[in-house]
């Protein structure tokens, strides 16, 4: 796992809602929009999971997963790589439900997607555009 820097940390911070993509198996995509993420620490980042299908199905195939957030006032992009779990027991699922609960009670909060940040790339256009950061 990788720390993820202050920048890459506020640019997630500051963008709602977030395209997630993950792939089967077989390599075929998906990009589902979440707006319930939140950074756990420097290394982890929370996926409320509460409409997940086709996410949660690629997940359990192949748990690698990416989002791209971008910055247009501060002039970033980033994308983040990494592996994650599906949690539905423990601190962690709990801690999830309530903070779902807290924006919307009707939200079914299925699991904790739990994502460990492997990598980080420059997504910004230019002569540094996808360059690894970490």
């Amino acid at each position: 796992m990788v720390k993820m820097p202050h920048e890459v940390k506020e640019t997630i911070d500051n963008q709602r809602p977030i395209p997630i993509a993950t792939a089967s198996n077989d390599g075929v995509p998906n990009v589902a929009l979440v707006g319930l993420l939140k950074i756990l620490d420097d290394e982890t980042i929370l996926i409320a999971n509460n409409y997940f299908k086709k996410t949660e199905a690629n997940i359990k195939e192949n748990p690698k997963i990416s989002f791209v957030v971008h910055d247009g006032k501060a002039k970033r992009a980033y994308q983040v790589k990494g592996s994650v779990e599906l949690v539905t027991s423990g601190s962690i699922y709990d801690d999830m439900v309530e903070w779902v609960h807290a924006r919307n009670v009707n939200l079914p909060a299925k699991a904790a997607a739990v994502m460990h940040v492997e990598e980080i790339f420059n997504s910004m256009s230019g002569e540094h555009a996808g360059e690894k950061i970490l």
